[in-house]
Order: C-alpha cells, then sequence, then structure tokens
C-alpha cells in the first residue's frame, strides 16, 4: 500500500512538471503575438470592459427590481424605475444606478400602485379564465371564442409590456398612459411581440430548470432590458422629435397667417 501511494506521488509529480514544462512553451510561442494584449483587452476605456460595466449595470437594475418588486403592489413602480435607469444608461446620462433607481421609485411609487394593481387584478381574472378553459371538456368552448381569447390576452400582455417604460418616460394620467401604450403596441407590433416572447421562453425555461432558474432569469433579463430599453428610448426620442417639428411648423403657420392678417389690414388702411 504505501509503494503504491508513493508511486501515484511520483506520477503526480512527473505529470505536473510535464504540465508546467507545455504552459512555458505556449507562454514562450504565443508571446509575440499577445504582447499587450491583456494590458488592452483589461483598460477601463476597452470595448470589453464598456460591455462587462453595461451588464453588470443592467444585472444590478434587475436584482434591484425583483427585491423592490417583492411587495408585488410595488412592482409597477419598481418596474417603471428600471426602465427609467436604463434608458438612461442608453442616453448615456446616468453612471450610476442605485441612487437614480431609488430616486425614481420613490417619484413613481404613489401612481405605480394604482397601475400594479390594475394590471395584476386584471392579470389574475386572465389567469383564472384559462384555467376554467384548460380543466373545460373537450368541444366546450368554441374554437373562435378560444382564439378571440387567445389575441385579447395577448394583446393585454403586450399593452402592460409597453405601459411602464411609458410610465418611465412620461408624466401622464392612467387613461393618456394607456392610450399612448396601445398605440405604440400597435405601431410597433413586431419588436413588442418579440419581447413578450422573450419574456414567455425565460419564465418556461426557468421553469424547466429550476436549479438553474435564478441564473437563466438573470442573463435572460439583463439581455431583454439591454435590447428593449435600447429600443424604447430611441422610440421616445423620435417620438418627442416629431411633436417638436409639429409644434414648430404650427407657430410658423400661425406667424404666416399673422402676417396675412396684418397685410391685409394695412391694405384696408391704405385704401381708406
Amino acid at each position: 500500500m504505501v509503494d503504491f501511494a508513493k508511486n501515484c506521488i511520483n506520477y503526480t509529480e512527473k505529470l505536473s512538471c510535464l504540465g508546467i514544462i507545455i504552459l512555458y512553451i505556449i507562454d514562450w510561442v504565443s508571446k509575440p503575438y499577445t504582447r499587450g494584449l491583456d494590458m488592452k483587452l483589461f483598460r477601463y476605456d476597452s470595448g470589453f470592459m464598456q460591455m462587462l460595466d453595461k451588464a453588470t449595470d443592467f444585472m444590478l437594475l434587475n436584482i434591484l427590481c425583483f427585491l423592490f418588486s417583492l411587495p408585488i403592489i410595488t412592482a409597477g413602480a419598481s418596474v417603471s424605475a428600471k426602465y427609467n435607469v436604463a434608458m438612461k444608461i442608453h442616453r448615456k446620462e446616468e453612471p450610476t444606478i442605485i441612487k437614480p433607481f431609488f430616486k425614481a421609485f420613490k417619484e413613481n411609487l404613489p401612481m405605480g400602485i394604482g397601475l400594479s394593481l390594475v394590471c395584476e387584478i386584471t392579470g389574475t381574472s386572465f389567469f383564472i379564465n384559462w384555467l376554467m378553459i384548460y380543466n373545460s371538456e373537450n368541444g366546450k368552448v368554441p374554437p373562435i371564442v378560444l382564439l378571440g381569447f387567445i389575441v385579447i390576452t395577448l394583446l393585454f400582455v403586450m399593452i402592460v409590456f409597453c405601459l411602464f417604460p411609458f410610465f418611465a418616460r412620461y408624466s401622464l394620467r392612467f387613461l393618456e398612459l394607456l392610450k399612448s401604450a396601445t398605440f405604440f403596441t400597435i405601431a410597433n407590433l413586431g419588436w413588442i411581440l418579440i419581447g413578450v416572447i422573450i419574456e414567455g421562453v425565460t419564465y418556461w425555461y426557468c421553469y424547466q430548470n429550476i436549479k438553474w432558474c435564478w441564473l437563466i432569469w438573470l442573463m435572460a433579463k439583463s439581455f431583454s432590458l439591454y435590447l428593449f430599453s435600447g429600443f424604447f428610448s430611441k422610440k421616445f426620442e423620435k417620438l418627442e422629435e416629431d411633436e417638436e417639428c409639429e409644434e414648430s411648423d404650427k407657430a410658423e403657420n400661425a406667424e404666416d397667417s399673422g402676417n396675412m392678417e396684418e397685410l391685409e389690414e394695412l391694405k384696408k388702411f391704405e385704401n381708406l
């Protein structure tokens, strides 16, 4: 037994020495090609570090959103605060995460509770109806009714998906917010549908892999937040630019009409 242990130790030492020699040869051969690469890669202004920093920010935002959504009724304020900070990151307005998130959460809390309750009650009613359809006997629900209910449910989910980014960007009343989110959903149906599918696949995959669901959720939600906060930010900027152009056109038209009225008054005065 002692001899066997000694042989194992000698064999391990030989393998270790051989491994060290191989690593040294690889390092010596690759040194001319990798000189300065590691220093450039890990510089703060490098593309890799910027990408890593942004990924960390979006992961932290999702963790904060999850923690502040635990009381359930605060989910609306938490999601809107998450989108508020994420869109500012895309516009390069916020270098930090935690303080702006707390500020946005506090500002959005009163109306966010109302939005959360409306969405949660409506979503619960949809869920109960789907349970009833699932537990019903075959043929009890007509296909046309089932198809209509699928469309209405999907439309509700898509509107809710757009509702909180709108709430994060604009100070609107509930009906105005709902109207804006509905029109925005219809105008960007393809992208919003992709977002809803990503969310659905994420939660389905988390359900299928309970052991790693926290990591799957964090990675997928961070990717989705990065993608769609940029999407919403660009779309909102375009909407605001269009509104500014319309206002400037109206102002020019008003000035032109005012000038015409002045000219007409001058002509009348000259005729007199």
